[in-house]
């Protein structure tokens, strides 16, 4: 007997990748719908194309999160959601509900954790099951283990424990440790400055992790092989608060309160075609309506 597959989907990030990357499309009543219409396509192709047992689509919750009380620049640099994004935002739940896909928005926590606890949660509970994560986010390479994969559609890879080995020189076990040295700017992640990736990989690789690190550091201006490991030896010293503090910072959470006590909770329902027909009529989405009509949508 084969194993079920789950599809747990970020869709926070398909949702501003949707965005950023279509062209604005509105129907005849200037309503905008090329986000409705792009992550609506991509759930739709995925649907069809791996067939999943359980397909669970997470957003982010609006408002802040613990991360932004633990640093108050977490995610400084990203902008506000743009108006004619926001407005679409509602409609999109309401299609995925429809369609028959769970959505799950938990306030406080990110779309990460959310999805770090249902890895736990299909892992313990539905054993015999492999696990697909749909993201381009690079934290979610530390959920990586060998029933839980990630896979970035804008790279068409599925990255395996061997993969991520591949992509960034260590397991997927140590990519915390890895984000908590290097730093990542797209979530202004201070990490370590002056450390880079070769720097961050060697010190991996040789010490196994940053609280290993930390308690040798007086052996790495000793270091063989590491190239001007003075001056990494002040910096490590410098900034171990930073270390530390990005190390939580990028720590996926896997306990968050959902309030399901089995898989079951999670299974696709049937398609609620008079919903999808009155949303696809009103954003003038014709090819769907007649795949609709004739059965053929999914």
């Amino acid at each position: 007997m084969g194993k079920d597959l789950v599809i747990l989907v970020d869709g926070s990030y398909y949702v501003y990748s949707v965005y950023y990357a279509f062209p604005s499309l509105f129907n005849s009543s200037g309503e905008p719908t090329g986000v409705i219409y792009g992550v609506v396509s991509i759930l739709r192709n995925v649907f069809i194309k791996y067939k999943p047992k359980y397909m669970i689509i997470v957003f982010d919750a609006p408002g802040r999160t613990f991360r932004d009380d633990l640093f108050q620049d977490y995610k400084l640099y990203r902008k506000s959601m743009p108006l004619d994004l926001s407005v679409q935002l509602p409609v999109v739940y309401k299609i995925i509900q429809a369609i028959g896909f769970p959505v799950i928005v938990v306030p406080r926590v990110e779309a990460d954790d959310v999805i770090g606890t249902l890895t736990v949660l299909f892992s313990h509970n539905c054993q015999n099951s492999y696990i697909y994560i749909f993201s381009g986010d690079k934290d979610m390479m530390q959920l990586v283990t060998s029933n839980v994969f990630v896979m970035n559609t804008r790279v068409d890879t599925l990255f395996t424990c061997q993969e991520v080995r591949k992509k960034f020189g260590v397991s997927p076990s140590m990519m915390i440790d890895y984000l908590s040295l290097l730093g990542d700017h797209s979530d202004n992640i201070p990490g370590v400055p002056g450390i880079g990736i070769v720097t961050t990989k060697f010190l991996l690789q040789h010490f196994g992790g940053i609280d290993v690190i930390y308690q040798n550091l007086e052996m790495i201006p000793l270091l063989v092989g590491l190239r001007g490991a003075k001056s990494i030896f002040l910096r490590l010293e410098k900034y171990r608060d930073l270390a530390f503090l990005s190390y939580e910072l990028v720590t996926i959470k896997q306990d968050v309160l959902l309030g399901i006590s089995s898989c079951d909770d999670l299974s696709i329902k049937s398609l609620d075609i008079e919903v999808l027909m009155s949303f696809f009529e009103r954003y003038e989405f014709k090819r769907w309506l007649s795949d609709l009509s004739t059965g053929k949508w999914l």
